[in-house]
Order: C-alpha cells, then sequence, then structure tokens
C-alpha cells in the first residue's frame, strides 16, 4: 500500500461503474493557478476516460529528477507556451486517486500561483491538449466558478479558495485543498 492512500477514496467518476482492486501508482505533480491582469484564472477542461469533464489549472506529474518549482514552469512551457512567469508557493496540496491513461494514480500535487497577460486559449493551444483529453481553455473570473451550475471542478472548493488566494492571503505552512 502506497502511504497516505489509506484515507484516499477513488471518487466515482474516476472509476466508473467498474470496482477498482488495483493498487494506484504515486504520482508527484503540480498545478498552477494562473492569474491575468484582470484577475481571471486559466482552467482547463479535461474529459476523462469514463467521460466525466471537469476544470482545472494547468499543471501535471513530475518528470525524472526534476523538483516542482521546474515540473510548473515545464508544463506551463508545454501546455500554454508561457514562459518567464514568476512562481510563488501558495502553500496548497491536493492528494486524489485518479484513473487515467489506464493507471490508477494516488496523484499528490504542490500548486503555485502566476500572474501573467492574458495567455493564448486560441485553437494551436487546444491541439497541443487535446492528447491530454483537454478540450477546451477559458479564462474565469471568481464570481462566473462560483456561479456555475453542473460544472466540475478541481479542486471542488476552487471558487471558494480563489477570492483570499487573489486578494494575498496566505496561511503559513501546507493547507490541504482536498479532492
Amino acid at each position: 500500500m502506497v502511504p497516505g492512500c489509506e484515507a484516499i477514496t477513488v471518487p466515482r467518476h474516476a472509476r466508473g461503474d467498474r470496482s477498482v482492486s488495483r493498487e494506484p501508482v504515486y504520482r508527484p505533480a503540480v498545478r498552477v493557478v494562473l492569474v491575468d491582469g484582470d484577475d481571471r484564472v486559466l482552467l482547463l477542461r479535461y474529459v476523462a476516460p469514463d467521460g466525466h469533464v471537469y476544470w482545472v489549472p494547468p499543471g501535471g506529474g513530475l518528470e525524472g529528477d526534476e523538483d516542482h518549482r521546474a515540473a510548473a514552469r515545464r508544463e506551463l512551457d508545454e501546455e500554454l507556451g508561457v514562459r518567464g512567469v514568476e512562481l510563488e508557493d501558495i502553500g496548497w496540496r491536493r492528494r486524489v486517486v485518479i484513473e487515467w491513461a489506464g493507471e490508477l494514480w494516488d496523484q499528490d500535487e504542490v500548486w503555485f500561483m502566476a500572474r501573467c497577460e492574458a495567455a493564448d486559449t486560441g485553437e494551436g493551444v487546444l491541439d497541443a491538449l487535446q492528447e491530454e483529453g483537454v478540450d477546451a481553455v477559458r479564462w474565469w473570473t471568481v464570481a462566473e466558478i462560483l456561479a456555475a451550475r453542473g460544472l466540475d471542478f478541481a479542486p471542488e472548493k476552487l471558487g471558494n479558495l480563489l477570492p483570499g488566494l487573489l486578494a494575498g492571503h496566505r496561511s503559513p505552512g501546507t493547507r490541504e485543498i482536498g479532492p
């Protein structure tokens, strides 16, 4: 058993209707809350293999021996062509078990924030992300996230977490932000 997995539940949307009996593979990962000059947050719309749809900030797994900050920079560059932004470690962590690409991952995310000019969300960006299950890229205001009905965000309480983050409020230490 992967340490810490005992308390992790696999959401129904991550396992579909079948029972997941295999052990998850530990995957260190990063997410970046990318914010433009109007305090809008860039989110990617992922379509999971089982058809579940959710909106999440850009990010992904660490590769080789890279650290979290290097992975965040690489993911922003690879996914969006965003380079040269200052990454702020905001102290958020999220641990979630997901099924993706035929594997069950125990994903342990470290979260950063970066401010930038509005990144391109055109077709070229989307074409590069489609093989990863992304079918839309969009800038969201906090009000739009909070008002969205019938849409899933990751983490689930993203809309409630953002106002304090955008206002510059930081908690000392690490804060678990949930599934």
